[in-house]
């Protein structure tokens, strides 16, 4: 049970840490968009 629990947290940590930059690409992108039209 608690290696499973780590595990699926270490994986998550993982997925926020590569989705964050992503997303903040993403708004920045749409942030560019929406002053250039």
């Amino acid at each position: 049970m608690s290696e499973t629990a780590t595990k699926a947290g270490k994986g998550w940590a993982c997925i926020q840490a590569h989705t964050r930059p992503i997303a903040k690409k993403v708004l920045i992108k749409s942030l560019r968009v929406e002053s250039y039209s």
